[in-house]
């Protein structure tokens, strides 16, 4: 008993290939569109970051700025001789 293929083309053998192409073509333009969507939130994500950083580095130095104030007082009242 040995195994015979059937050679010929039938209409459902073209309508399975005709949808199996459109579901790729569309998986693939729906993948397409989720990566330019993750790249747009990451370059937002990133620009983002980038402003929150300066502030921080800006608040930073405002503290530091604002414990040295306080330090050079405290400096020049404990180094006053009391009369």
């Amino acid at each position: 008993m040995a195994i015979k293929f059937d050679t010929t083309i039938n209409l459902g053998h073209v309508i399975s290939l005709i949808t199996f192409i459109a579901a790729a073509v569309v998986a693939w333009s729906t993948l397409d569109k989720r990566v330019v969507e993750l790249e747009a939130k990451s370059r937002w994500q990133d620009a983002r970051d980038s402003a929150q950083d300066a502030y921080m580095r800006e608040t930073v130095s405002d503290i530091k700025r604002a414990i040295e104030k306080i330090a050079d007082r405290l400096d020049r009242s404990t180094h006053k001789v009391p009369q």
